[in-house]
């Protein structure tokens, strides 16, 4: 027997996991407990517990990569997608892992990315915010279901009283309460408070990946200038302008996001001012460890321009990052990253072998110098 809960790191995540685990553990005893992210990992031991046992099996994620959800889709087994909203995952991961928001932003444009793949398909369940508001009873008798296990009444409440210690749960206790309880850092949705200051950050980078966990078409996501890390003090993010006195080197790197499975075409938008000697540039597209993409120009002295690239993802879980590089020394000039915006290109038709376009090899005016 097989069965795979994939979720966002959060608080959802995890107590759903407690109570599959309570559920196999009372209806069949022995069972295991796989936490996995690549298909890899699966194989690395599952000759050695199927081996031993034919005890049920539960295949954990709370980072999926893309290869990992094709083969829980392929076993053809139930499988539980869970996911708290995307404020409160990012809320959640700053609050229990001390994360800086913009790294947590990242972890969740990794996670949220390969579930994409998952949560259209017939033999997923998937479980949201809906749930706090739910009574555990209700949830564990749909878990029993979605297992394709059988309990009577007296099994139910056997696994109600062992889902918690002290006090023992009601009939209609909510699931919230107990979410609460016993995920650490956890709080109810929309309830936290970390963020601070970078709040309408995540607001308008996490939220553009929502679509996603509302199984909608994700067709566009822009990457706004405040989570490319600085280069000139790593420490921080681009926050502004740059200015381009000193050495040759890397204006822009970064911010190792991650996309959805498909075709994108790329738009960099950047801002140039007082280059009076004159520049270039070359800039890449990175997926992994590979250059997909790369333009090289001549820097402008004065103006508002941007670029086109496009990128093919296959795997969700290998971060992308634009890098662009100055390529001489200056003495004067300063430099502005304006955002990047990546569409989705429709998808072809099975056997289609058309090529995309080649990038453009020179940057377009948007606004006059």
């Amino acid at each position: 027997m097989l069965l795979s809960l994939v979720g966002t790191p959060s608080p959802l995540t995890y107590w759903t996991l407690h109570v599959l685990r309570t559920v196999v553990q009372v209806l069949r005893a022995e069972h295991s407990v796989m936490h996995v992210f690549r298909p890899d990992d699966v194989w690395a031991c599952w000759a050695d517990i199927t081996g031993k046992t034919t005890a049920p099996v539960i295949l954990f994620s709370d980072c999926a990569e893309g290869g990992l959800c094709d083969l829980l889709l392929s076993l053809d087994a139930p499988i539980i997608v869970t996911a708290d909203d995307p404020s409160d995952t990012v809320s959640y991961l700053v609050a229990s892992r001390n994360m800086r928001t913009e790294h947590a932003l990242r972890l969740f444009s990794q996670c949220v990315s390969s579930l994409e793949i998952l949560l259209s398909a017939s033999q997923v369940f998937s479980v949201g915010k809906e749930l706090y508001d739910r009574a555990v009873n209700d949830h564990v008798r749909e878990m029993v279901r979605v297992c394709g296990l059988i309990a009577g009444e007296e099994e139910i409440a056997q696994i109600m009283l062992q889902l918690t210690i002290n006090p023992p749960l009601r009939s209609d206790a909510l699931a919230g309460r107990e979410i609460l309880g016993f995920v650490p850092d956890s709080r109810l949705p929309g309830s936290y408070d970390v963020l601070g200051e970078a709040s309408p950050l995540t607001a308008v980078v996490a939220e553009q990946y929502g679509a996603i966990l509302r199984n909608e078409p994700l067709q566009k996501v822009v990457w706004p200038r405040q989570i490319f890390p600085n280069f000139d003090d790593p420490d921080q993010f681009l926050a502004g302008p740059q200015q381009m006195v000193g050495r040759a080197r890397y204006l822009v790197l970064g911010p190792y996001f991650h996309l959805p499975r498909g075709e994108w075409k790329v738009r960099v938008e950047i801002e140039v001012t007082h280059n009076e000697s004159g520049n270039h540039i070359r800039s890449e597209l990175v997926s992994g460890d590979a250059v997909v993409a790369a333009i090289h120009a001549p820097l402008p002295k004065e103006g508002v321009f941007a670029f086109d690239m496009t990128l093919t993802v296959l795997e969700p879980f290998l971060p992308i990052d634009v890098r662009i590089y100055m390529l001489y020394g200056a003495i004067e000039g300063t430099f502005l990253l304006r955002g990047v915006r990546f569409d989705r290109a429709p998808a072809r038709p099975s056997g289609t072998e058309a090529a995309l376009p080649t990038p453009k090899l020179r940057l377009q005016s948007l606004s006059a110098p």
